[in-house]
């Protein structure tokens, strides 16, 4: 697939290895075979069907978890108080530590879901998929709900596309690593994008009715944000940490109808505190790249 941000050139070759890996591990499955074998460098987990995830469980380094597509991964709050992990980075309520390679490619048909084991849940009701540093994940056709940080990466490297986050504080977080963001629908999340550091590729994205559409905490570097909706996000659109001295470019986006001026409103950045550097937001598309709904429906 050739990223709608431009030539396949501009994506780091992980992403193209990646991508190549999920096809042969969804081959490998489709015709019931296993991928694990004593010359196989990585040891490889399969889950399908009901997945109960009830205090944090981790994918070691060298392990490779293979996600089926329909499968649904359940998750509860944390069951000890106590855990070293509650704090940041890591976060309340139960999560998926992964320090090898996680794979969640499900189809439009039968989506992977990871959800709070109660549909009644709040956002936050458990910790998220956390990527640690050197590790490495491909989401597709997955739906993220009711988590803290529904995908978080440190240092790690992630391809995301026509994957569903809503209803989390924060969709998808990550620092200093390298991400794929493409042909995503974020809603009703507290922030839909947020990250520091980072060289992300974020394109063709519907970001709407979060509290806060992005956030850039810190110095943003080799980034490529372009040929996204922003739509309707409460507080601001996007959102400049403190230490974002610089001019941040985010034109080739589509902003709504908004007049300049209520556009500048919407933006948190050196228009409201001199320190910060400003959103340049030109040349703006005057239509929109999706369509409302799953965008890959369409």
């Amino acid at each position: 697939m050739i990223s709608k941000c431009g030539p396949d050139t501009l994506r780091p070759v992980f992403f193209m290895n990646l991508r190549t890996l999920a096809s042969i591990s969804m081959a490998f499955m489709l015709w019931g075979c296993s991928l694990i074998s004593p010359q196989s460098p990585m040891r490889t987990l399969y889950w399908s069907g009901i997945v109960e995830i009830r205090t944090d469980f981790e994918i070691s380094e060298g392990t490779r978890l293979i996600i089926a597509p329909g499968t649904r991964i359940l998750f509860y709050p944390h069951e000890d108080p106590s855990s070293d992990r509650n704090d940041h980075p890591y976060f309340p309520g139960a999560e998926l530590i992964v320090f090898g390679h996680i794979e969640a490619a499900g189809t439009m048909d039968a989506p992977i879901v990871f959800s709070s084991a109660s549909k009644k849940s709040v956002a936050g009701s458990w910790g998220g998929v956390n990527l640690e540093e050197g590790a490495t994940g491909f989401f597709r056709y997955s739906e993220f709900r009711q988590a803290d940080s529904a995908i978080h990466a440190r240092s790690a490297q992630v391809e995301i596309s026509r994957c569903l986050f809503e209803d989390n504080l924060v969709g998808i977080r990550f620092n200093n690593s390298a991400m794929l963001i493409e042909d995503n629908l974020l809603r009703r999340n507290q922030v839909g994008i947020r990250f520091h550091l980072g060289a992300p590729v974020i394109c063709h994205n519907r970001i709407e009715h979060n509290d806060k559409g992005l956030f850039i905490t810190s110095y943003p570097r080799d980034y490529r944000i372009m040929e996204n909706d922003f739509l309707d996000n409460r507080q601001y659109q996007v959102i400049l940490g403190e230490l974002v001295p610089d001019d941040v470019n985010l034109g080739g986006n589509y902003w709504g109808q908004a007049a300049p001026e209520e556009l500048e409103r919407s933006f948190y950045d050196g228009r409201l505190d001199d320190y910060l550097g400003k959103i340049i937001y030109v040349p703006r598309s005057d239509a929109p790249f999706t369509k409302e709904g799953l965008p890959w429906t369409q």
